[in-house]
């Protein structure tokens, strides 16, 4: 090989490894997703199952975990409590993924149940970075109103 030639595949290289590592090192990889719930005082959530699913703008879903019980638990999800569930990421998204995106708790009531709260997420990258998405706006679900739906633009 000629030293034009070499010259030319060394300095390719050096050029592709770079972009490699640029565009890795601004992937801000999502690596993990919370919810949190601030249960309120006028709650009968004890024996109730739900639903959490966290979503981007293009309405593909990115972390859920469903069929969380509170039944057994005798300090979780009852007045004045707060408890965290870590969702399961559902494939490889990163910070620009997740630019407006949202969040859906669904319960499955089993019987008349009341579960009133405020809930946020925490989405944590790659680069140790984590972002809040806090409502707080005591949401009220009910057999009747099974479903609360909270968005957010960055």
């Amino acid at each position: 090989m000629s030293m034009m030639k070499k010259g030319i595949f060394i300095g390719f290289l050096a050029f592709a490894c770079a972009a490699t590592t640029t565009a890795y090192a601004d992937s801000n990889d999502v690596v993990g997703v919370d919810a949190t719930f601030s249960t309120k005082t006028n709650s009968s959530a004890d024996a109730t199952n739900f639903d959490v699913k966290v979503y981007n703008n293009k309405n593909v879903l990115v972390a859920e975990q469903a069929g969380v019980t509170t039944t057994g638990h005798t300090d979780a999800y009852i007045n004045n409590s707060v408890d965290t569930v870590a969702l399961d990421l559902k494939g490889k998204f990163t910070k620009s993924d997740l630019a407006g995106g949202k969040v859906v708790v669904t319960i499955h009531p089993d019987g008349k149940q009341q579960w009133v709260f405020n809930n946020n997420i925490d989405v944590t990258y790659s680069d140790g970075s984590v972002v809040y998405h806090r409502w707080d706006k005591d949401k009220t679900l009910t057999q009747n109103s099974p479903t609360a739906t909270d968005t957010w633009s960055d």
